[in-house]
């Protein structure tokens, strides 16, 4: 095995790829915050401005929901708020790219394991595909 995947082997791989998980993480939030408030925010709040209405936020919903993805809350003073899917504010590719953004606070950690495993798949798949050696 090679001098990289051993060291994500055992005890300590597993306390590296938990420090690796959490700074991804970090990355990730960090990533959130400013694509949501250099982007999603003036988009959000010219689109509610038009409509004459006020902007109260940012909510992502998940993939069981109805519309997966960013949504702006949008509301008048003292009425319920609406929320909006980012597709109908932002043209469709950016709203695809910025909702990928804000959702990559849960999907980078994901990122992260699948790549811990690149090393190990290719003896993963050789240990799959070789013919069972009956014993002698």
């Amino acid at each position: 095995m090679s001098a990289p995947a051993l060291r994500w082997r055992g005890g300590q791989g597993l306390a590296r790829i938990a420090v690796a998980g959490l700074l991804a993480y970090a990355v990730a939030f960090v990533l959130d915050q400013v694509v949501e408030r250099s982007v999603v925010v003036p988009a959000c709040t010219a689109h509610a401005a038009e409509r004459g209405l006020a902007y109260r936020g940012v909510a992502v919903y998940g993939p069981r929901d109805d519309a997966p993805g960013a949504h702006c809350l949008l509301g008048r003073v003292g009425i319920d708020e609406s929320s909006v899917p980012l597709h109908r504010v932002m043209p469709f590719l950016a709203s695809l790219v910025v909702d990928f953004a804000v959702d990559m606070h849960f999907t980078l950690p994901l990122f992260l394991v699948l790549i811990w495993m690149l090393p190990q798949l290719p003896q993963l798949l050789l240990a799959r595909l070789s013919p069972h050696r009956s014993l002698e």
